[in-house]
């Protein structure tokens, strides 16, 4: 996702020293960044520390963000490294404390975190492409869309609310699915199911 202006002025405050922006900063990205943490590590009290260690590192290192990226995959990538240094110390304990196979199973853990850390950066662009795509739809695409997938409308609604029948709204959103999904295609490279 992109940085929002709002979020810009945070960190600009931030910058320059304000703690309550960021706070705010923390307060938006605090569930994300223990959900990716959690993928990895499953104790909560070790989550909890390394995202401390994540936000106390994004706060020390401010002034580099540079905006090349959206703040989220920056502080993401802060948190893929601190779950990484995590994980290695605990390897390292392991390898004294217990036997072959626990550290078989950490080393999973840090292949497997590698892995995320590119799903989330192709997922990432894909969202981008996808949210493109839907702002350069026809009005009429874009309702459906805005009805269907945003308002959560059912078909039969849409079509009382557009005076048509259900299995031609159906059918435009079915071509609709079809023209974003060419259109994720085309933007970024990957050829994959958007879904139906």
């Amino acid at each position: 996702m992109q940085t929002t202006e709002c979020e810009t002025r945070l960190i600009e405050d931030a910058r320059t020293g304000c703690e309550e922006s960021f706070q705010q900063l923390v307060q938006r990205h605090h569930k994300v960044i223990r959900f990716y943490i959690s993928r990895f590590i499953y104790c909560p009290a070790s989550i909890d520390d390394v995202a401390q260690e994540v936000f106390l590192q994004a706060f020390r290192d401010l002034n580099r963000f540079r905006g090349d990226a959206s703040f989220s995959t920056w502080i993401i990538g802060i948190a893929r490294l601190k779950s990484l240094e995590h994980l290695r110390a605990k390897r390292k304990t392991d390898a004294v404390m217990r036997d072959l196979q626990l550290a078989n199973q950490t080393e999973m853990q840090l292949e497997n975190l590698q892995h995320a850390f590119y799903e989330f950066d192709a997922a990432e662009n894909r969202l981008q492409a996808l949210t493109s795509c839907i702002a350069d739809l026809p009005e009429q695409s874009l309702s459906m869309v805005r009805y269907f997938y945003f308002d959560q409308m059912s078909c039969a609604t849409i079509a009382k609310t557009c005076q048509s029948k259900g299995s031609t709204i159906r059918m435009r959103l079915h071509r609709v699915r079809e023209l974003l999904k060419n259109c994720v295609e085309s933007k970024t490279g990957c050829f994959d199911n958007l879904g139906g």
